[in-house]
């Protein structure tokens, strides 16, 4: 897959290509992260996951080796939803 052009505007996106992009076209979120932010760029075929993201209370990011992977270097990220915001447990994704 090609690379993601972002035209930043501090923590905005002034503009991007990704949305026409082999990600976007395959569904596959993108993370950008700039001027202390983290953008999340959801494609139109996971517009179904946008109720559940809107319940989140807080997300954490960590980054570290990611032995599953035989990498050196990986980016995992949590979210503690309304849902499982009391007891603990948070859905992981690894970018």
């Amino acid at each position: 897959m090609s690379l993601i052009t972002i035209g930043n505007a501090g923590q905005e996106i002034g503009s991007t290509d990704y949305w026409d992009s082999e990600y976007a076209l395959a569904g596959k979120c993108f993370v950008s992260i700039n001027a202390g932010c983290i953008r999340l760029l959801i494609p139109e075929l996971m517009f179904h996951i946008m109720p559940e993201i809107e319940t989140g209370k807080k997300i954490i990011v960590s980054r570290g080796p990611w032995p599953a992977e035989s990498r050196t270097n990986g980016l995992g990220m949590g979210c503690f939803t309304s849902q499982n915001v009391n007891t603990g447990t948070w859905t992981k994704s690894r970018v």
